[in-house]
């Protein structure tokens, strides 16, 4: 309906101003009045609906692109939770040590360092706010008794380009592994 009044409004003033224009000329016949004022609709009926459908192409695209950051995203998301993954089992390692009739069982993973004797948890280390990462090594204590003496056990873990695990009983060095990490390739380059 706004339209329609729109429409009549720009008939009236450009009628009135068309006939006072045209006056005398070939264009005062009402045919030909007729024919320009359906010109005048089409092009303009033309030029809105070309703007209709550049709105409709950019609102398509920008939902194109919307659709494609979100993808984006979430497989930046699930990537960065992949790179996590993969990053939590690297760091991951086991190692059991025998000695005498005690079973030593030293876990280290990303956040955390524990120390089992006999599959039981002696003591641990958890990482919890982002500076304790700083810190490259974490040092492990524990009491077992040999032969009725007390005996400490001491393990070190860490390093700042690789995996060191150091085991001391009574300040004697029982076991020892360095394991070095080629970062670029993501394999292990060499195990001491």
């Amino acid at each position: 309906m706004i339209k329609f009044l729109m429409y009549v409004v720009i008939f009236f003033v450009i009628g009135y101003n068309y006939a006072i224009i045209t006056k005398g000329t070939v264009f005062d016949h009402f045919f030909i009045m007729l024919l320009s004022l359906f010109v005048f609709i089409f092009l303009v009926e033309w030029l809105f609906s070309m703007i209709r459908k550049r709105k409709i192409q950019k609102r398509k695209v920008r939902n194109e692109n919307t659709q494609i950051e979100e993808n984006a995203e979430n497989t930046e998301e699930q990537s960065l939770k992949d790179l996590m993954q993969e990053l939590k089992t690297e760091f991951h390692k086991t190692w059991e040590i025998p000695y005498k009739d005690y079973h030593i069982k030293i876990v280290n993973q990303y956040n955390e360092e524990q120390l089992y004797i006999n599959d039981t948890l002696v003591d641990s280390r958890k990482r919890t706010s982002w500076y304790s990462f700083l810190i490259p090594f974490q040092s492990l204590k524990a009491l077992i008794e040999v032969d009725h003496q007390p005996m400490d056990i001491k393990v070190k873990l860490g390093g700042l380009v690789s995996l060191q695990c150091k085991v001391y009983i009574n300040k004697k060095l029982v076991f020892k592994e360095k394991i070095k990490y080629d970062w670029l390739s993501g394999t292990i380059k060499e195990k001491d």
